[in-house]
């Protein structure tokens, strides 16, 4: 399996706090089945973060660690990029990094809120040529009050990466009930750990792996865990498929339900 998005680099966000949590993390990485972990540090504006050469720097002593001791855990690097209005001067000023140098930004919204803005930066990032990922929507207040938006979002190109962890419940049972609610209305193409640590946000996620088993098919399973995130560290095009409007459903499940009474 391939994450997407990990605080796996110690010191550098508030991810990992040293060399040897680090080691702990990759050596759980291995344990729960995976081969490959996009490194991916906060960025949360010029001057609030690490830089990219501290980042790159960073990346490359965690790399030496992990063959030191012996750990066959491929890296990948790129940034979790908090949206704000300069996220495409940003860009081009090479403040951050994309996910392996590719087309694909891993982009973070605000705990309770979506910008106004957030629509004029994805078309103009896409615009550019480059695709945003959502990190993690169904933690986002405004997502949870109306999952559509994100039905809104993907009909529009863009990509959502879900926490394996809310779907055990780690951030709430209402993040939980909407994790389940997008992946049902195949709104996710991507799952990760957003691992912080080797305790509670950690890569231990095998609970979480047979939760998601238990929502979508064998197949999409693969699709989430191995072929999309394969399809992003290689810059091929991943699309949004078979998507469903929650307007429409729920007006199907109400004709449903009526017919039953």
């Amino acid at each position: 399996m391939i994450d997407l998005h990990s605080h796996l680099i110690y010191g550098v966000d508030d991810g990992a706090k040293d060399s040897e949590m680090s080691l702990k993390m990759a050596r759980q990485y291995l344990e729960n089945g995976f081969t490959d972990v996009v490194c991916s540090p906060h960025y949360l504006g010029e001057g609030k973060s690490k830089t990219v050469d501290e980042i790159k720097a960073s990346f490359k002593s965690l790399e030496l660690l992990l063959e030191e001791n012996g750990i066959e855990l491929n890296l990948r690097l790129g940034n979790e990029v908090y949206i704000s209005l300069d996220l495409i001067t940003d860009l081009e000023n090479g403040k951050y990094l994309t996910i392996n140098d590719s087309k694909y930004i891993l982009i973070e919204f605000p705990a309770n809120d979506i910008p106004l803005y957030t629509d004029d930066i994805f078309y103009e990032l896409q615009i550019k040529g480059y695709i945003p990922i959502i990190a993690h929507p169904e933690r986002n207040a405004k997502i949870i009050h109306d999952p559509n938006i994100l039905y809104k979002f993907l009909n529009k190109g863009v990509l959502a990466q879900l926490n394996l962890h809310s779907l055990i419940g780690l951030y709430g049972e209402r993040t939980y009930k909407t994790a389940k609610k997008l992946l049902e209305h195949n709104l996710i193409q991507f799952v990760g750990t957003d691992s912080h640590s080797d305790r509670v946000r950690s890569p231990k996620v095998s609970d979480a792996l047979k939760k998601l088993e238990n929502v979508i098919s064998k197949d999409d399973f693969v699709k989430l865990t191995e072929i999309n995130p394969k399809k992003v560290l290689g810059n091929e095009s991943v699309e949004p498929e078979n998507i469903i409007d929650f307007n429409k459903k729920s007006i199907f499940n109400f004709k449903a339900s009526f017919r039953n009474i």
